[in-house]
């Protein structure tokens, strides 16, 4: 069985590894740049490239093109230390999951910043009392009723805290996770949102690490308004 790459992965990596190599140079710290390496302007010019959203439908904006060649890109990227970091969940998970659970509005509204790199995204999940068991979280949304008590409410209030959100300093957007019914079983009552980080009432607080690195961040949410059409599906 033959593991090598194609000629024209091989041609792949290696551009990859070219601009991996002249993006490092101007960082810090190379290791862990897909946590630590932000750089908006290195973003953008992975979306000129076509290295956002390669594996993307191309009638959602992305490349239409296969994972192994997204692979390829990226393991070459991050050995090379590139700042990825400012794309990397947008890219990888929030994009795919607009996709797949959002509704068109909102895959209109938010892919094509992800697929222009011009957006950095955060994922609001862990939490001090929870760790990363999502079903033992306890942020809360509450739903805010419409006019005169109508049945469609007009928005939702989050109250909380989340913790090692990664890259929340330098977010536009969280992909946040939220109890909704808390009266519903740990593992059901969960609702996903879309939370502006600019929002009144989010108050990110960086953690520095042993190795003087602060991508993990603490985010609490007081009483933050969410639009009724920031609810994911």
């Amino acid at each position: 069985m033959e593991f090598r790459l194609s000629p024209e992965l091989q041609a792949l990596s290696d551009e990859a590894h070219a601009v991996g190599r002249r993006a490092a140079e101007r960082q810090e710290i190379r290791e862990d740049s897909w946590l630590i390496g932000t750089s908006l302007e290195f973003s953008e010019e992975l979306a000129q490239r076509g290295w956002l959203g390669m594996t993307w439908p191309v009638d959602q904006g992305g490349g239409g093109r296969t994972a192994l060649e997204r692979f390829v890109v990226f393991e070459a990227l991050i050995a090379e230390g590139a700042p990825v970091a400012t794309s990397w969940f947008a890219d990888r998970q929030i994009g795919p999951t607009l996709m797949q659970f959002g509704t068109q509005q909102q895959c209109d509204r938010w892919l094509p910043d992800i697929i222009s790199g011009t957006s950095a995204w955060c994922i609001g999940m862990s939490e001090p009392a929870a760790g990363s068991d999502v079903a033992a979280l306890q942020t809360s949304a509450v739903s805010v009723p419409g006019p005169q008590g109508g049945t469609n409410n007009r928005g939702w209030v989050v109250n909380g805290q989340k913790v090692w959100t990664s890259g929340a300093a330098h977010a536009d957007w969280c992909y946040l996770i939220a109890r909704t019914d808390p009266t519903a079983a740990p593992h059901a009552g969960l609702s996903e949102f879309v939370v502006d980080m600019s929002a009144p009432g989010i108050e990110v607080r960086p953690i520095l690490d042993a190795t003087g690195n602060a991508h993990f961040c603490e985010v609490f949410f007081s009483d933050v308004e969410v639009p009724a059409d920031h609810l994911v599906g």
